[in-house]
């Protein structure tokens, strides 16, 4: 349903590769994606090396921007080489983290609080990384981020927290963030379990839609059956 589905970008919560210094597993996913972008009219595969700037990843573990970040820099060449970044759309703000490097480091912290601090002219703020401060099981929270990056979040009111990671999809719901593990991209599924900020939890492949208003956010998360998991909104 990904296929016939229509959308204005894409997010991605990162592990897109099993091993990112493997250039024919990027070149792989570049045939996977192809199809999804041209059906939506996305144009966000200008050429078969590399995805423009419709597709908005962060990295995963998987994807090594720790040890060999020139491939994936190469598949998406509007980052620029930056491991954080954002953009601005209408009434929402849009941040992207790399979890799996310098979480504690102070420019990724000062870069952090300027861009909230600059989203707060905005109704909604979305924030992406990999690793989940708040897991529903398997791999657990990640202790940096909690300490590091979630202060700043609920200082600045963030709304919506994506992260991938763990192999289900999983809702939380802490100090009135809604944080949304969508890892059920393709690899092995793990068995979510309930924790007590979990919401929702299922083993199942899926995405996650997301419709922007003035007012609130619509969420239908889809299984690849293209039947709807669950429903919710987030209001301003």
């Amino acid at each position: 349903t990904l296929f016939r589905s229509n959308y204005e970008f894409i997010i991605n919560t990162g592990d897109i590769v099993h091993n990112g210094c493997k250039k024919e597993q990027w070149n792989n996913f570049l045939e996977i994606i192809k199809p999804i972008c041209k059906n939506n009219n996305l144009d966000c595969n200008e050429s078969e090396k590399y995805l423009d700037s419709k597709y908005f990843p962060v990295p995963g573990n998987h994807d090594k921007t720790d040890s060999c970040e020139e491939n994936y820099f190469e598949v998406f060449p509007f980052l620029n080489n930056k491991h954080n970044y954002s953009f601005s759309k209408e009434n929402a703000y849009f941040i992207f983290l790399d979890s799996t490097v310098k979480v504690t480091d102070k420019n990724t912290l000062d870069w952090l609080e300027n861009e909230l601090k600059n989203s707060q002219e905005k109704d909604f703020v979305f924030v992406s990384f990999h690793y989940p401060p708040y897991s529903s099981g398997r791999h657990e929270d990640n202790e940096l981020v909690k300490q590091n990056w979630v202060p700043l979040f609920e200082d600045y009111n963030v709304d919506i927290v994506f992260n991938g990671h763990n192999h289900y999809y999983a809702r939380s719901k802490i100090n009135d963030i809604t944080y949304i593990i969508a890892g059920g991209g393709g690899a092995k599924l793990y068995e979510p379990e309930t924790k007590k900020h979990t919401v929702f939890a299922t083993k199942k492949n899926h995405y996650v839609k997301a419709i922007v208003s003035k007012e609130n956010v619509f969420f239908t998360v889809i299984d690849s059956k293209g039947e709807t998991l669950e429903e919710f909104n987030i209001s301003n």
